[in-house]
């Protein structure tokens, strides 16, 4: 199988990245839907933090998040 996918790959490079994306996923595989699923989570886990805690709470939560993806 790998050798019919190294065979395609010489014609359409599609082939190739298809099993780069498999055979070695942590540098080649696609990540859009781990990201888009992360932000789905902390989007969720802000709202319910919102809806627990006290405002003047809930906005040092939000600017001690801020300050953290500002470092780095």
């Amino acid at each position: 199988m790998v050798a019919r996918i190294r065979e395609l790959g010489e014609r359409d490079w599609r082939a190739l990245a298809w099993m780069l994306e498999r055979r070695f996923s942590g540098r080649w595989a696609k990540r859009q839907r781990l990201e888009v699923l992360v932000e789905r989570e902390f989007e969720a886990m802000l709202g319910f933090l919102e809806e627990n805690l006290e405002p003047e709470e809930y906005r040092k939560v939000v600017r001690l998040l801020a300050s953290v993806g500002a470092e780095g």
